[in-house]
């Protein structure tokens, strides 16, 4: 990237800095940009939000060179400033869904992790005392959630390794998607975390596990395949006075509309939400959003024994007037971090009273026999109408007497690689 960006011709780069006006509107960049040539090209890199916002374009549309870098970035920032005019509300957790997506991959990805579970996070047997993972176990598992996103009205949408696109072709009559997933990445079933579709254009976060890296390309391709270009890229940010990579996987993100106030909860913990993904996620919100770090417990070795994302910890149901499922002991309850945009700092809260002093409802459903990974990591439908892991007997008898409409979906191949129904799916407004 940055090689490229210092071959820049001086007439292209002029031709670029006659765009300030509309970076500083559309992208909100608060760092005064100097307008010599030399300052941008020179052993200490560009100026960082300049980089930002060519990282963004780089990420998106891959140009061959300098040249076709600053073409896109001119088409891009008038495609972003026409899309920021119309982009309309946040959809939240609970809006109706329509569509979702799931992706499966094949024995040509998970034949790596039989050789190495520990390393890539996965367990050797599922809770049922299978061996996993394996493209039958899998393919099982995401045509059970499948059937029951049909049956509930949703379409489902399944991009399928090339190499078994056939033979899912010959027992799955709904919509395929054939892609080429490569062999070193196993973890893109869990469709969840590459991408936030908060609207009807993606937005493509940036996975914090080196392992899973490259998993946003396979998505940017899937969605121009459905005709959902998407909108943003998280780029690096200048966060006191460095830059860093932002932390952006969807499992981290819940949006609850609060009495007719969205509000964004991130997890904040060993895979994200670090500063520089709020930051850069903050350029595209509606000013009026709040967003609102959760602190989730970490892990080292065992990732069983911490949250990977605020979605294992948390559920928002509308229950009663709106309810969230939390489990305490794994989340700093006590230490909300809501962000401060104009100023890039976090502000304190007690995260029972800010939930409870608007009427909330907090609720602990009991642990026996309960999947840490899949207890409150529920699918929901809309309505009160929740897609749950049929392993959590105790959980969803509670959620029921709460009365949630739920919908149980075996998944013990997905819940074995650490993840539940939400992980593997992906609501789509199409």
């Amino acid at each position: 990237m940055s090689r490229e960006l210092r071959g820049i011709p001086e007439e292209a780069f002029k031709k670029f800095l006659n765009s300030l006006d509309r970076i500083r509107k559309v992208m909100r960049l608060e760092t005064p940009l100097p307008l010599k040539y030399e300052e941008y090209v020179d052993t200490n890199g560009i100026e960082p939000s300049i980089y930002s916002l060519l990282y963004t374009v780089y990420r998106l549309y891959k140009p061959s060179g300098p040249e076709e870098l600053m073409e896109e970035t001119h088409r891009y920032l008038d495609r972003l400033s026409r899309w920021i005019d119309t982009r309309g509300p946040i959809h939240t957790e609970t809006d109706p869904k329509k569509a979702a997506l799931l992706i499966l991959p094949s024995d040509r990805q998970f034949e790596k992790v039989r050789r190495d579970w520990r390393g890539w996070l996965w367990r050797s047997r599922t809770n049922t005392g299978e061996i996993t993972p394996t493209g039958e176990g899998w393919m099982k598992d995401i045509l059970r959630i499948a059937d029951a996103l049909r049956n509930e009205g949703v379409e489902p949408i399944i991009a399928v390794d090339k190499g078994i696109y056939h033979e899912v072709s010959q027992v799955y009559s709904g919509r395929l998607i054939e892609v080429d997933i490569p062999e070193n990445l196993p973890k893109t079933g869990y469709t969840r975390d590459q991408s936030l579709t908060w609207w009807r254009e993606p937005i493509i976060g940036l996975m914090a596990l080196h392992l899973r890296k490259g998993e946003e390309d396979i998505l940017i391709r899937i969605y121009r395949e459905l005709g959902l270009d998407p909108i943003y890229a998280v780029s690096p940010e200048e966060v006191w006075g460095r830059v860093y990579m932002p932390h952006v996987e969807g499992g981290n993100y819940i949006v609850v509309d609060m009495d007719g106030e969205t509000t964004i909860f991130t997890g904040v913990g060993v895979r994200g939400t670090n500063p520089p993904a709020f930051k850069s996620l903050s350029r595209i919100l509606p000013r009026e959003t709040r967003f609102i770090g959760v602190p989730i417990s970490a892990y080292i070795n065992d990732w069983e024994t911490g949250a990977v994302h605020l979605d294992v910890v948390m559920m928002y149901i509308e229950l009663d007037g709106g309810t969230f499922l939390i489990d305490p002991s794994r989340m700093g309850l006590y230490s909300f971090l809501e962000y401060d945009r104009e100023r890039g700092e976090f502000r304190i809260h007690n995260g029972v009273e800010l939930l409870t002093e608007k009427g909330y409802n907090l609720v602990e459903p009991p642990r026996k026999g309960a999947s840490k990974i899949t207890m409150v990591n529920a699918f929901n439908l809309g309505g009160n109408k929740i897609l749950v892991d049929s392993y959590n007997k105790e959980t969803n008898r509670y959620l029921e007497r709460l009365g949630a409409d739920v919908i149980e979906v075996d998944i013990p191949h997905i819940e074995a690689g650490g993840g539940g129904i939400r992980c593997a799916t992906k609501e789509l407004w199409i």
